[in-house]
């Protein structure tokens, strides 16, 4: 122990000797320990079950309904039975979302919530930070206005009033009782909650049946249980109900880990993101070990007169080893605190993971502890070979030419020719990755989503839940907002519309033609998307007509339910065909069909095509169009009880933002109860879809200019090191002759085959990188040559570059000088 302490002191000593070599090393080291420790937090969020939030998180699980390799999510009556008919759950419990108007006393604002059945926060293991949660029977009908508030929407709105607690609040219009408030970062989804309220059904409604598949399920496996075993369990009592009704037919059911499901392709962009900083840290580590070897190299005498003196080789490792191990733990505690405030950055890059913004990445046990041990292994890693090399010296050689070459110093510089090589070759590895993201995001920019260019607005309508089934309320509060808004000075066009582009969501409905061979079963009729229309919705969007017409204000609910559809519906299902004057059926994915039953049957709507319109990306910019059948929301029946979400306004001069104010004045005046949320313009709701695509590109461009960063210091110092090595050599060649030139192309040379060696290598490893990346692609293939071929140029002019200001230097040697001097 004692020498291990002499060792510890010696080694401060030596550093704080050269502080600006010490300050670099660390700062270098930080920054790739810092990110290597936020990208292991977020990692250890999404792998490893969240173990700081929830209690025995491996136990949770989500449940889905399951038709061919399609997740659905429960209807209320199938999850009544998953939770009185299995036996591998310890509890089951179900939600699903609403964005809701909440006033306490001033203007109303919008929120999202989150309706829940009571065991929900106990199955989670979630205590309120106040008061309490919901307790059961509380999500029977009048029993269930009470409300638990999210910490964020307690301090912004209560102004962290500790008695908030049985106070009132009105949410979409109904006078509800605080009962709760919950810690930041207690939900688990991608969808940010600020309230929930019991998960209650209302007598009579339409959707509290095993027709309305809208409720996501969460359980907690009883112990013991495992996975396969609940999987086996719940595919049973899938079979079980599809016997007894016919709406199941075709339904099987999934249970899947809750950190896989609420990730879901979130995981490779986490993969590439750990990938990438490692590389980095990697890069990072054959800097600091050639700026460990130069300066050994430079100790090469030290060195010799401390083994001349009889010191042992193991004692001289040990030394160097502790002095970076030093600067590794250094640089490890400046990680630890850059990785405390990355919890923005970690939510930006990971939106799945909304928590991290909430609270942070915790700097708990399991975070420290890899703080630790990255921090040892790297301080290993890039001090072993200088260590190795310092105690392999030779006395002689050392001893008589003071460190000024030999074969010692042709061993550090093949060491520290591999190093740079290494670093050219993760330079160009991420690089490559960069390439390929940056090139799908320009490819992204260019996809067309099918709208109008121009000053397009869309504004998100939450009407209450109790209005929204109400018909006559409905079509009095929408005719009225649209005309008033119609009205306003500047807007060209307004309408409402359930679904808004690039917004995604959507209603599967099964999709028949009139006329059309028998389905043999409920699982062979296709689903197309339908969406709900007003008047003038489709003109606002600015959809391109192709053909027939759009919907008029004469489409209303009595007149014959008429149908717009798309290119992509036209494709699929009316090839070389129009389909103007056609009827087509829609009905909800669970209708249920006799086997001897034809369409139209008595469960389907009919609706005749009067016009074909453009395809509109719904979904996202990479994702392909689908069939989209619209219809007017006037003429909406049981098959579609939905109710529009969205105003489309359209302005015909100016800022179409300069009109939110009035519209906001607008709806207000129709109902003081309706806020207006969810502001976004065309452009806005493209920057949104290109968001994920331009994180990664951005992430992924900064790491490789950061790796790039290193190596051009790595070949710099390599050739700097080289010309000083060699300043007897090229003394002779120019006094034998050499012009100044040659001395260039020499040094210059030995730097583009250190890049020639890195690249390929780089390149070899790209082609296995771009393969791993292709889910997050689009319009790239994952071996682009153009990329590839880029990647080569930039990092030969960056070799160029590093080595020629060396080479100038080599260049203006004076022979005379240098031989005197060697």
């Amino acid at each position: 122990m004692d020498t291990v302490l002499e060792d510890a002191r010696l080694a401060l000593r030596r550093l704080l000797k050269a502080p600006g070599f010490t300050a670099l090393v660390v700062v270098t080291l930080g920054l790739g320990i810092g990110a290597n420790t936020a990208a292991f937090g977020v990692l250890g969020g999404a792998f490893f079950g969240w173990s700081g939030a929830y209690e025995r998180a491996g136990e949770l699980v989500m449940v889905w309904q399951r038709k061919g390799d399609d997740r659905w999510s429960s209807t209320p009556a199938d999850f009544r039975d998953w939770q009185t008919r299995s036996s591998v759950f310890a509890g089951l419990a179900a939600y699903h979302y609403r964005t809701v108007n909440v006033s306490s006393g001033g203007e109303a604002a919008r929120a999202s919530a989150a309706y829940v059945s009571p065991p929900m926060f106990g199955l989670l293991g979630v205590k309120p930070l106040l008061g309490r949660a919901f307790l059961p029977g509380e999500d029977e009908w009048g029993r269930h206005r009470v409300v638990v508030l999210s910490q964020g929407l307690w301090r912004r709105a209560f102004g962290a009033d500790p008695s908030v607690i049985g106070r009132e609040v009105r949410v979409d219009g109904e006078t509800l009782r605080v009962i709760g408030v919950l810690p930041a970062g207690t939900w688990f989804s991608a969808t940010p909650v600020e309230l929930w309220r019991p998960l209650a059904f209302a007598p009579g409604d339409p959707t509290n049946d095993r027709n309305s598949h809208y409720l996501n399920v969460v359980g907690r496996l009883r112990p013991g249980t495992t996975l396969e075993e609940s999987r086996t369990a719940m595919d049973t009592l899938a079979r079980q109900l599809e016997r007894e009704y016919p709406q199941n037919d075709g339904l099987g059911a999934a249970v899947v880990p809750l950190a896989e499901a609420v990730l879901g392709d979130v995981r490779p962009a986490l993969l590439i993101l750990m990938c990438a900083v490692g590389l980095v840290l990697l890069a990072a580590c054959a800097n600091v070990a050639n700026l460990l070897l130069a300066r050994a190299t430079g100790r090469s005498r030290e060195f010799a007169v401390r083994l001349a003196l009889g010191a042992g080789r193991g004692r001289l490792v040990r030394q160097l080893l502790s002095e970076s191990l030093l600067l590794s733990l250094a640089g490890g505690a400046l990680g630890l605190l850059l990785a405390s405030g990355g919890g923005d950055l970690a939510a930006a890059l990971v939106p799945r993971l909304p928590r991290l913004a909430e609270t942070g990445i915790p700097l708990d046990g399991p975070v420290l502890a890899f703080a630790v041990l990255i921090s040892a292994l790297t301080g290993i890693l890039f001090g072993l070979a200088p260590a190795l090399q310092a105690s392999s010296a030779n006395l002689t050689e050392s001893l008589a030419e003071g460190g000024r070459g030999g074969s010692g110093g042709r061993r550090a510089g093949r060491a520290r020719n591999a190093l740079v090589v290494s670093e050219l070759a993760l330079a160009a590895l991420l690089l490559a990755g960069a390439g390929l993201l940056v090139r799908s995001f320009v490819r992204l920019q260019r996809v067309d989503p099918g709208v109008r260019d121009g000053q397009l607005l869309t504004i998100s309508l939450s009407l209450p839940e109790s209005r929204s089934l109400d018909d006559t309320y409905l079509r009095s509060f929408f005719e009225r907002v649209i005309e008033r808004v119609q009205a306003l000075p500047g807007v060209e066009a307004a309408g409402v519309s359930s679904h808004r582009p690039l917004g995604g969501g959507g209603m599967s409905r099964h999709f028949a033609i009139e006329g059309s061979a028998p389905p043999r079963s409920l699982a062979d009729v296709p689903t197309i998307s339908a969406r709900q229309e007003s008047a003038r919705s489709l003109q606002a969007l600015g959809m391109p007509l192709v053909k027939g017409r759009l919907f008029g204000e004469q489409d209303d609910e009595n007149s014959q339910r008429v149908a717009v559809v798309n290119q992509a519906l036209v494709r699929r299902f009316f090839p070389g065909e129009s389909p103007i004057g056609r009827q087509i059926l829609l009905e909800a994915p669970e209708a249920v069909l006799a086997p001897d039953q034809l369409p139209p049957g008595g469960r389907w709507a009919r609706w005749t095509v009067v016009g074909i319109v453009g395809d509109v990306r719904y979904g996202g910019l990479s994702d392909p169009p689908e069939a989209v059948a619209y219809v007017p929301y006037r003429q909406r029946t049981k098959q579609m009880p939905w109710a529009p979400s969205y105003l489309i306004v359209r302005s015909a001069r100016g800022d179409v933002s300069a009109l939110v104010p009035s519209i906001r004045r607008e709806v207000a005046a129709v109902d003081a109860d309706e806020a207006v949320g969810g502001v976004m313009s065309l452009d806005e709701l493209m920057r949104a879809s290109l968001g994920p695509a331009r994180v990664n590109a951005a992430v992924m461009g900064v790491f490789a200019a950061a790796a790039l960063l290193l190596a051009v210091v790595g070949v710099y110092g390599v050739l700097s090191y080289s010309v000083k090595q060699r300043r007897r050599e090229i003394g002779i060649r120019m006094a034998l002759g050499a012009r100044g030139a040659d001395v260039v192309r020499l040094v210059v040379g030995q730097g583009l085959r250190l890049a020639v060696l890195g690249v390929t290598l780089g390149v070899a490893a790209a082609l296995g990188l771009g393969r791993g990346m292709a889910g997050l692609l689009f319009g790239v293939q994952p071996a682009d040559p153009a990329t590839l071929a880029a990647v080569a140029c930039v990092l030969g002019v960056t070799a160029v570059g590093a080595s020629y200001l060396p080479a100038r230097r080599a260049a203006r040697v004076d022979p005379a000088t240098a031989l005197r001097q060697a």
